[in-house]
């Protein structure tokens, strides 16, 4: 269960607290939470809020602790993660029950970082096929639901693909990206994606031309090359005229947007001998 409190931040505490108790919160837990020190209380607040949201944002944890949104948990804790570092349980997470996989794949929950960029991630089995990876960050959550089994082979060639053609996680870039002009390049990275659990449907394209006039001869090359859409394509990417030679193959920018794999993807393609040395011992 996800608790959304946008519209808690507009209520009188009475009318909070109220809500707390009707998620099954009991009065005699509130007032033991608000009687410690306001740090120790925030690390009670965000125990008893993971219990009941494995998803809980600042504000639920402060309403808990008996503050206005913002009042308190950023004044004694510098991120999300500083606090959650203080929660003797940590973030719950259900065991991931073992799954049997052929000599030529691999479980990719064995993959899964227990840590991005310093925050904790998370891994829930989503009927025992397929695994919800999350990670709780200031500002929100970042979630994905990828499938458990991919082919050993078509996993490393995918992440190494993506180590050269695709974007690295940052601020700024927070999703997946890949370019290249080689269509079977981007065929064996859609299909890497499909079995990763990314829908073809969902991929979003664009083209980067040299001259407008290419437009539709473009994008009905890739059609026929990748299956893809019309309505999966962006406005096409103009280069200045002369800055390199034309391509009649024409450049494709691939897109999914979803950061947490686009977290996973860079974690993964950190280190491609760690990679590797890890498959074959798997």
């Amino acid at each position: 269960m996800h608790i959304r409190t946008r519209e808690w931040r507009k209520l009188p505490k009475e009318v909070r607290d109220k809500r707390l108790l009707s998620l099954g919160i009991s009065s005699a837990s509130l007032s033991k939470v608000r009687a410690e020190e306001p740090r120790k209380r925030l690390v009670a607040a965000a125990r008893l809020a993971l219990s009941i949201d494995q998803t809980a944002n600042s504000d639920f944890i402060e309403f808990i602790a008996g503050y206005n949104s913002g009042a308190s948990l950023f004044h004694h804790f510098a991120t999300m993660s500083e606090l959650l570092e203080q929660v003797s349980d940590g973030i719950r997470i259900r065991e991931l029950d073992p799954i049997t996989t052929t000599p030529d794949e691999i479980d990719l929950a064995k993959f899964i970082p227990k840590t991005f960029r310093g925050y904790p991630v998370c891994v829930e089995s989503v009927a025992d096929t397929r695994l919800h990876v999350w990670q709780k960050v200031p500002g929100g959550i970042r979630e994905a639901t990828i499938n458990r089994r991919i082919l050993r082979l078509l996993f490393l060639s995918g992440v190494l693909l993506y180590t050269t053609e695709g974007s690295k996680y940052t601020r700024g870039n927070n999703d997946v990206q890949f370019s290249n002009a080689t269509p079977g390049t981007h065929r064996l990275f859609l299909e890497f994606l499909e079995a990763i659990g990314v829908p073809r449907a969902l991929v979003k394209a664009r083209i980067q031309l040299h001259d407008a006039e290419d437009w539709n001869q473009a994008q009905q090359y890739w059609n026929d090359e990748l299956g893809l859409d019309n309505n999966q394509y962006y406005k096409p990417m103009m280069s200045p005229a002369g800055t390199a030679p034309r391509r009649h193959t024409f450049t494709l920018h691939l897109k999914y947007n979803n950061s947490m794999l686009a977290c996973l993807l860079t974690e993964w393609g950190s280190d491609p001998q760690k990679l590797y040395a890890g498959l074959t011992r798997t």
